[in-house]
């Protein structure tokens, strides 16, 4: 019998980093991958002369002395740190029709900026800020003490104002703060990183994003976000990680609510009495566990949660640079409506009126071949909108179509014109984004952010979700949905969770 101190599935970054955390504390840990590499849902393909990744949502937190930054998080499981990242010059920059407003980085830049589109502005926006820093250290408080009982005394004499808010989303704050609807309108244009509205996101989830991402700014990997993963594998390696390749798990073994190992779909079996899994919860319960061993408030948590948006992106590889485009900015938010809520209410259907994009080489001039650029344009969609519309015998129809829509829609808005330079082109659905992430109709963004599906009472609720002892889960799914910054973060906190049980059984 072949018995590991903890099993990780899934050569994911956030695996990894749970990986990483185990070794430091003297765990012997097994990562077993179903495909022959890792990192699948990061990697590139090459289209001609260009090189396109197969997801490009990768932002990071900018300052390394930030906690649970990218480079903080490598210090806290002694790392170095090997990525070589690009700050972006502003943070976004929104257009809706004949609208358009760049937002830099930095409190006071954002602040007199926002005044500046908005006057009358500058008083409230002030009060976001200090009610978003206290958001952040409350926040800082509760990861900290993940997995313990939580002292709701501290809360409300340290962090009273987060107490006040933390059940109440964006819009219903600002509003309380009597922020102006254009000032609203702005700030909020990032609910697209979230996949939900201004009248969904909680404000506390809304406001740790905001208020990092101004006042610390935000960086890209300069060679891609496959270099992340790869650092954090060669580190598990160098550290005594064992991975083992095209394993697949086809079980978790569970007796009395307890785990004791994962068996693969060749029959071979691996005992520990901790596993965790870089996985959305549908798949590990559904599929992953029997149904008999399933507790039932595992399926009721299932059955109160709806999987976040996916994307269609259009990676095009342009015969001309960015600069003969007129496009100065790496980051795009493209809009028909201002108001975010209305925008989401049209995610399901086909063609809605929303895309991020990306400029590539306005921060990193050598991702293509001298006078070419690289640009990434990606709608969101909500559910499976195929089945109304697409089968085998059209699908690629669709794609085109909607691909033309999306580059349509960025030429309107830009008033560029970049169908006349495209080389390459590559299309990616919601199905082949399913195909890397293997989540339910490729969702990018986790779980869709409402109510009480929402960070504070996810983490406040982090005990309560352990509903199988010694199984625990990381990813996008799990916690916060920033993308992949939050993917290596989540790792880690599986990780540390997991310390802290098996310290107490095994009385380390």
């Amino acid at each position: 019998m072949e018995m590991k101190d903890a099993i990780i599935v899934g050569a994911s970054n956030s695996g990894f980093m749970a990986g990483l955390e185990l070794l430091e504390k003297g765990y012997k840990v097994l990562l077993l991958e179903e495909h022959n590499n890792i990192g699948v849902s990061s990697k590139t393909s090459r289209h001609g002369r260009f090189e396109f990744e197969n997801n490009n949502i990768g932002f990071y937190l900018g300052d390394n002395d930030r906690e649970y930054s990218f480079a903080g998080l490598l210090d806290k499981v002694n790392v170095p740190n090997e990525v070589f990242f690009q700050s972006l010059d502003n943070f976004y920059t929104v257009i809706c029709g004949d609208e358009k407003y760049t937002m830099p980085f930095g409190k006071e830049e954002f602040i007199n900026k926002m005044e500046e589109y908005v006057p009358g502005s500058k008083v409230s926006l002030e009060e976001f800020f200090d009610l978003s820093n206290e958001c952040c250290n409350a926040m800082e408080y509760v990861v900290s003490h993940l997995g313990e009982e939580l002292s709701y005394d501290i809360l409300k004499d340290e962090y009273n104002n987060f107490v006040r808010v933390a059940p109440y989303s964006v819009s219903r704050v600002l509003d309380t703060l009597e922020m102006p609807i254009k000032a609203q309108e702005i700030l909020n244009a990032c609910w697209i990183y979230f996949g939900s509205g201004e009248g969904d996101i909680s404000f506390v989830e809304y406001a740790m994003f905001m208020y990092n991402a101004i006042c610390y700014g935000v960086s890209v990997p300069a060679n891609r976000n496959y270099d992340i993963t790869l650092t954090l594998s060669q580190a598990f390696l160098e550290k005594g990680g064992e991975i083992k390749f095209n394993s697949k798990v086809e079980r978790v073994l569970v007796e009395d609510n307890t785990v004791n190992g994962v068996k693969l779909i060749d029959n071979t079996i691996y005992y520990s009495d901790t596993v965790i899994i870089s996985s959305m919860e549908n798949r590990v319960y559904t599929e992953l566990i029997e149904a008999a061993n399933v507790p039932r408030k595992a399926i009721k948590s299932l059955n109160t949660r709806k999987v976040g948006p996916s994307l269609f992106t259009v990676h095009l590889g342009l015969n001309c640079s960015a600069s003969e485009l007129g496009l100065e900015e790496y980051s795009y938010l493209v809009y028909d409506s201002m108001d975010s809520d209305v925008l989401v209410s049209r995610l399901e259907s086909i063609y809605n009126g929303n895309q991020f994009v990306t400029v590539e080489n306005v921060i990193d001039s050598d991702v293509s071949p001298s006078g070419t650029c690289i640009i990434n344009l990606s709608a969101l969609i909500l559910g499976n909108v195929f089945d109304d519309y697409v089968d085998h015998d059209n699908y690629k129809m669709y794609e085109e179509e909607e691909a033309l829509k999306i580059i349509e829609t960025f030429e309107y808005a830009t008033h560029t014109k970049i169908k006349e330079h495209i080389e390459e082109i590559k299309i990616v659905s919601p199905v082949e984004y399913s195909y890397f992430n293997k989540e339910h109709y490729g969702a990018m963004f986790g779980y869709y952010l409402h109510d009480y599906e929402n960070l504070v009472p996810r983490i406040l609720n982090y005990k309560n979700e352990l509903y199988i002892d010694g199984l625990y889960l990381c990813g996008g799914f799990s916690g916060d949905v920033f993308g992949y910054s939050s993917d290596i973060s989540s790792g880690y906190i599986a990780g540390s969770v997991a310390i802290k049980r098996m310290e107490e059984r095994h009385g380390k």
